[in-house]
């Protein structure tokens, strides 16, 4: 295991708490169906479980993370995530107002819109690597960022994700994401068309982006 692992789950338990904090707030403003389904899922539980669910989904997904901190999946954290996933499968068609399954993918628009924004925000520029996937690279403290922006793909509008290389060109991270992060899911994309959203939505994405890159920064790469 290297240590970025250990310090990304740190970080990540940081967001579930300000997650939690601020009503689940960057949650909902990404208006994803599968971060739609995790908040009518989780919010059917009695408060007293609400967070513990939480961290044990967090657990599963960083699994090297949590051994490094002393944080095992326990016999409680594996019944808690399988009865969430019962819970979770009956709530599969739960999206919020505004989702349009049957509408016309904007795909390529949200991408545009989402490149404009990162190479605004954050200082550096779009490279197309081929099809419809594009790549920003950023430096900093102790490694290197890859973002990627994919609008390839039959079966979502957009995905985005980071790959973390350190100084010695190592990959120590793949496949990064906000959703990810929290647990709630393997890939942070869109599947559906949002009515009048595609601002909103590139807003929260970038958001998401320039919180990872604040990590990236700080003290916790090593």
């Amino acid at each position: 295991m290297n240590s970025f692992e250990k310090n990304y789950y740190v970080w990540a338990k940081e967001r579930v708490d300000a997650e939690l904090d601020s009503n689940f707030a960057l949650i909902r403003s990404f208006q994803t169906s599968v971060g739609n389904r995790f908040l009518g899922t989780l919010l059917t539980l009695p408060q007293s479980e609400m967070q513990s669910t939480w961290k044990s989904l967090l657990k599963r997904f960083h699994t090297a993370g949590a051994v490094a901190l002393g944080e095992p999946m326990s016999s409680t954290d594996h019944m808690a995530t399988k009865e969430y996933d019962a819970l979770c499968a009956l709530s599969f068609a739960v999206v919020e107002p505004g989702f349009e399954p049957k509408a016309p993918f904007r795909k390529h628009q949200l991408q545009a819109l989402a490149c404009e924004v990162i190479e605004s925000r954050l200082k550096t520029r779009a490279e197309t690597l081929g099809g419809k996937l594009v790549r920003f690279v950023s430096s900093h403290r102790n490694c290197m960022v890859h973002t990627f922006l994919d609008a390839g793909s039959r079966n979502y509008q957009l995905c985005y994700w980071h790959d973390v290389l350190a100084s010695n060109g190592s990959l120590i991270g793949e496949r990064l994401s906000f959703l990810e992060c929290l647990g709630i899911g393997s890939q942070t994309f869109w599947d559906h068309s949002v009515s009048d959203a595609e601002q909103s939505i590139t807003n929260s994405l970038v958001d998401a982006v320039e919180l990872f890159m604040r990590f990236c920064d700080s003290q916790w790469v090593d």
